[in-house]
Order: C-alpha cells, then sequence, then structure tokens
C-alpha cells in the first residue's frame, strides 16, 4: 500500500494525521513516519494527491474534503465519512 499526502512524510500534516489514526504522540509519529517512509509518497497539492492515488492501484491519500472528485473513492475512518460529526481527520 501506498499512502500519498501533501508535503509528504516529513510534513506536520503528515505527523498530525499518522497520531490521529494510530493514537500516538507527535514523537512517535515522526519516529513511525521515519522508519516507514517507503510506504509514504508526497503529493505537491490535493489535486496532485488525487491524480497519484489514481494512478497508483491500491495506495490511499490525504486532501481536503472539498476536493475529493468521481475518480476515487472515500473511506470511512472509524464508520464515519469526513462531512459527519465526530470524524476522526478534522
Amino acid at each position: 500500500m501506498t499512502v500519498v499526502l501533501p508535503g509528504g512524510a516529513t510534513s506536520q500534516d503528515a505527523e498530525l494525521v499518522v497520531a490521529r489514526v494510530f493514537k500516538l504522540n507527535q514523537a512517535q509519529a515522526r519516529k513511525f513516519l521515519a522508519d516507514h517512509k517507503s510506504v509514504f509518497v508526497t503529493g505537491s497539492s490535493d489535486e496532485d494527491v488525487l491524480n497519484k492515488v489514481g494512478s497508483l492501484p491500491g495506495s490511499v491519500g490525504l486532501v481536503d474534503v472539498y476536493s475529493i472528485n468521481n475518480a476515487v473513492r472515500v473511506l470511512k475512518v472509524d464508520g464515519k465519512l469526513p462531512l459527519e460529526q465526530g470524524y476522526l481527520l478534522r
């Protein structure tokens, strides 16, 4: 699996996502990203992330909810979609 993140694995956004999804503190999230850097791909913008996800089978990406288009599927996180109350990555 490939994870496409805007800003890449060394960005604060990447740390925040990993910390929230895996319930880690910032230092643990930074270490996780460093230990698994081969899994993460950089996207320079939401559009770039969407293009990379669309061209890399089995990949997932993180974009602003308003950048989502019909070329990708939206995944639920903890059973919730991005606009639902309590969504983890708000």
